[in-house]
């Protein structure tokens, strides 16, 4: 069974036309993840970031697995406004405010 057999061709366009920038902030968001993983294994900021934890080793292990979450999370925060919250109120499909956003986004 194909799509046209289900959909009307302006609702299949409509679909593709909603999901296509998705599809491309997905794979910015992935490159921003894998550059910040290259950046913090390669470079001074890895030593930085190991340099701030303490403790034993499986504590440092700990610590620094949450700081390259917490790093990760910043950097690609304003990709995930746009995505999560920007993009899905343009297409009406969210009422939420960017305070409630937010605040899901922490939890």
């Amino acid at each position: 069974m194909k799509p046209s057999d289900l959909f009307a061709a302006e609702e299949i366009e409509r679909a593709r036309a909603y999901h296509r920038p998705l599809y491309r902030a997905l794979g910015v968001d992935l490159a921003l993840e894998l550059g910040i993983l290259l950046a913090i294994t390669f470079s001074v900021v890895g030593d930085w970031l190991w340099d701030l934890t303490g403790g034993p080793w499986w504590a440092e292990t700990l610590e620094l697995a949450a700081l390259v979450a917490l790093v990760g999370a910043l950097v690609r925060l304003p990709l995930s406004c746009w995505r999560g919250w920007v993009y899905e109120r343009r297409w009406g499909f969210s009422t939420q405010t960017l305070r409630s956003w937010l605040a899901d986004r922490r939890t």
